[in-house]
């Protein structure tokens, strides 16, 4: 079964990005592969204390609006908290089917040898990765160079890579969900 994904930009995230998350992660897990932008977040979901979206409501939105035919997936020009955290890089539920991605903090540039764009598609290529393994099931790993490993700050998602470890991997596979080898530690 070939599984079926949909990208969803929202707030004008840059379509160069969009066509490149696309790609990825339709090589990654030899997915169908659809995306669109949708325009701005409603503010309903911006909670206007913290200038952040509500990373949960927000999920639930999109489930309502896109979800119930194969995985969809939220990149979101902003930045969103989730229960007690003061902000997360990207929210998933495998109940639902649904991930979301948060772009302001992966654009927060450090000294580097690779330009900030160059930087942003990494880091985003590595959240995007971790949220799609939460939607397949995974939970964290220990591991600090797995895709699965919790960013706690955006020098864990620098330090870690886009790939899954072998064991994270062997999960995914005998889920009945398909990687490339080139995916894996």
């Amino acid at each position: 079964m070939v599984l079926s994904l949909r990208i969803i930009g929202f707030n004008d995230v840059d379509n160069q990005a969009l066509n490149d998350i696309a790609e990825f992660v339709g090589a990654a897990f030899s997915a169908r592969v659809k995306f669109s932008q949708a325009g701005p977040v409603p503010k309903e979901f911006v909670d206007v204390l913290r200038n952040q979206y509500r990373a949960e409501d927000l999920l639930r939105w999109v489930y309502r609006k896109w979800g119930g035919e194969g995985v969809v997936l939220a990149l979101i020009e902003g930045d969103g908290y989730a229960g007690s955290l003061n902000f997360v890089f990207g929210i998933a539920s495998p109940l639902l089917k649904v991930a979301l991605v948060f772009t302001s903090r992966l654009r927060l540039w450090i000294k580097s040898s690779v330009s900030p764009e160059q930087l942003f598609i990494e880091r985003l290529r590595k959240e995007v990765m971790h949220e799609l393994g939460h939607v397949f099931g995974l939970g964290h790993c220990s591991n600090p160079y797995c895709v699965m490993f919790f960013s706690n700050s955006i020098f864990d998602t620098d330090r870690k890579s886009w790939k899954y470890c072998s064991a994270c991997a062997s999960k995914l596979r005998s889920s009945g969900i398909s990687l490339s080898s080139e995916f894996i530690l």
